[in-house]
């Protein structure tokens, strides 16, 4: 019995190196900052004579799987507004994302304001 105290505390002690190593980040894995990407917005659509003002020029992205940045270089994911059917003035534009081989979980912004106006001409 006079050992008892003893054992409880390394029983306290036992169950807290548990709870932190089950819940620590593992240092080996990819982190969550390695599941997010910033991306330039590509724009397409766009009618000859007329200029293009984005309020945002990217968006983040949240990804399934880790990305390294030669794959997100490669284009392996990109963001794109078409302006094809949009008519001149002030519009919230949906971003499409495009990927090859990587899942997308989130985009933040999903949507944009473009100003389409008509060039002046000199």
């Amino acid at each position: 019995m006079p050992n008892t105290r003893l054992k409880l505390i390394s029983l306290g002690l036992a169950i807290c190196a548990w709870g932190y190593l089950r819940f620590a980040e593992n240092p080996l894995l990819p982190g969550e900052a390695d599941r997010h990407a910033r991306l330039h917005i590509v724009l397409s659509g766009m009618r000859p004579g007329t200029s293009v003002h984005l309020d945002q020029q990217s968006a983040l992205v949240s990804l399934d799987t880790p990305l390294d940045q030669s794959a997100l270089a490669a284009g392996a994911v990109s963001a794109n507004v078409d302006l094809s059917q949009v008519p001149l003035g002030r519009h919230l534009v949906p971003i499409v994302i495009h990927s090859t081989g990587v899942g997308v979980t989130d985009l933040q912004p999903a949507t944009v304001f473009v100003t389409i106006s008509q060039e002046s001409a000199l």
